[in-house]
């Protein structure tokens, strides 16, 4: 049962802050399709699933120690540069000339050809962009033996709530100011699981 809790609260975790990608979006006018969220939340499930694996099979070379200890490393480090990296607000107007690192900065630089809609295409760039920090904790959570599966399946359901929710939420996000809010919260509930899932 606990092996549930934490994979679904890792998934919530790691997925919350999408809700300011889709208050981006909305913002600027761009619309994200049932079938392209879809999508987005295969490659979710995909990458994190993966990831997932990756770390359980890592687990082979380390007794339960060190991979308790390096998991924490994982969930701190994401904290830490989520939290950063909301508070610094690093200077987006530099250039880049990968538009998967643009779209990692700014998710809604997604809109290649400024259609106002996200294509099959450039949904697959999203998706990835908005798996990061689902990679790097599911590699986690394997890490912890969570099971690659449940960790993949409830992070892609996460993912689809948080960008079909910016649908219709949006005007009281922006007005309560909850997007930066939530990234900024999920950050800190990732070091504090980090460390706690030491003591577990």
């Amino acid at each position: 049962m606990n092996n549930i809790i934490f994979a679904i609260f890792i998934s919530f975790v790691n997925n919350v802050d999408n809700i300011s990608a889709r208050v981006a979006f909305s913002v600027k006018g761009i619309y994200i399709s049932n079938r392209v969220n879809l999508l987005i939340s295969l490659i979710t499930l995909i990458l994190t699933g993966a990831a997932t694996f990756l770390g359980q099979m890592a687990t082979g070379f380390f007794d339960q120690t060190i991979s308790s200890f390096i998991s924490m490393l994982l969930f701190v480090g994401m904290g830490v540069w989520i939290v950063l990296d909301t508070l610094l607000k690093v200077d987006k107007k530099k250039a880049r000339k990968n538009q998967l690192l643009k779209v990692i900065e700014s998710p809604e630089e997604a809109d290649t050809n400024d259609s106002k809609d996200i294509d099959l295409v450039e949904a697959i760039v999203l998706g990835v962009a908005l798996s990061i920090n689902n990679i790097s904790g599911g590699f986690a959570a394997g890490m912890m033996g969570l099971n690659f599966i449940l960790v993949g399946v409830s992070s892609a359901v996460f993912n689809y709530i948080a960008l079909w929710a910016g649908n219709y939420l949006t005007e009281i996000i922006v007005k309560l100011k909850l997007g930066m809010k939530a990234t900024f919260v999920s950050g800190i509930l990732l070091i504090a699981f980090g460390v706690c899932q030491l003591f577990i």
